[in-house]
């Protein structure tokens, strides 16, 4: 894996672990009411998609780690281009249950390529 596809994946793992954590001790009420919130989810969301989009330009085989490479790629296009036809409970569905099984799925492929140091850091990043 070169440096430019670990960068990628990196800001993939990164927005995993945002939307984690801004996700903590939030139910779907609490998510409904709180706009900001919501907002900033569907862009993390966003990069999250694009990074992976990214990534698998130069390593077509991330589909076996991460089969839902493709459907992640598509919502982040569906949050981008579809915007006034969002649909909140597949981003809610995304951001309260599917981020912890991604974001260790992508770090188990940073390791296995050798950039598992880079995991704890911050700079570079959005």
């Amino acid at each position: 894996m070169n440096e430019r596809t670990a960068k990628k994946l990196l800001d993939a793992y990164r927005a995993c672990a945002e939307i984690q954590l801004q996700m903590i001790g939030v139910d779907r009420s609490a998510y409904d009411a709180n706009r900001l919130l919501r907002l900033g989810i569907q862009r993390l969301i966003g990069i999250l998609g694009e990074a992976l989009n990214e990534a698998s330009k130069d390593e077509l085989e991330l589909i076996g780690p991460i089969p839902e490479l493709r459907q992640i790629i598509s919502t982040r296009h569906k949050i981008v281009h579809g915007y006034d036809s969002i649909d909140r409970d597949a981003i809610w569905e995304i951001a309260s249950s599917r981020m912890a099984d991604l974001s260790m799925r992508l770090s188990r492929v940073l390791t296995d390529a050798g950039f598992a140091g880079d995991l704890s850091r911050e700079d570079d990043w959005i």
